[in-house]
């Protein structure tokens, strides 16, 4: 491989990463309909129903929740660009948010999970961020770890071969 390869492999991983924390930006600051539609059912539902929400706790939970997809769709491009399947990687991403649920939904049920209750995202946000509110150091270590995966997603992606012969 040439020097301009080289130079373009690096460019090409860490243009990965900007592009996927252009997109994290997108996601935390422009709202979406589906974010508009739940915000909106939950105002006006809230008071007829008698829960109680707070908008800072549904707003806190909608944050946590944008913050969750990011790290499960930054993990699936870590194993897509580590492997170069689709599936495996929507696979795998899929398959540790499910045991990551399972963990926190089950820990005080089976004592033997207690200890990977601590490795779950479900677990850092609280057991009912909408009524008790969220962590806010769940939260930034779910985006820490987010960035964690982009960084290692975007160095998998530089050593990958992708040159057209």
């Amino acid at each position: 491989m040439t020097a301009g390869g080289s130079a373009a492999s690096a460019s090409r991983g860490w243009s990965t990463a900007a592009a996927a924390m252009t997109a994290a930006m997108i996601v935390f600051c422009e709202p979406e309909p589906i974010e508009n539609t739940a915000t909106l059912t939950i105002a006006v539902f809230d008071p007829i129903v008698g829960l109680g929400l707070s908008a800072g706790h549904v707003l806190a939970a909608f944050i946590w929740l944008a913050a969750l997809g990011l790290f499960f769709g930054w993990l699936a491009l870590a194993v897509g660009a580590a492997h170069p399947s689709r599936s495996l990687a929507i696979g795998v991403s899929a398959g540790v948010a499910a045991a990551a649920y399972l963990v926190n939904g089950l820990h005080t049920l089976a004592g033997w999970l207690d200890p990977a209750r601590f490795l779950s995202p479900f677990w850092l946000v609280g057991q009912a961020p909408l009524q008790g509110g969220t962590s806010a150091v769940g939260v930034v270590a779910l985006v820490a770890a987010s960035v964690v995966v982009l960084a290692l997603g975007a160095v998998l992606v530089e050593r990958r071969d992708l040159e057209v012969p």
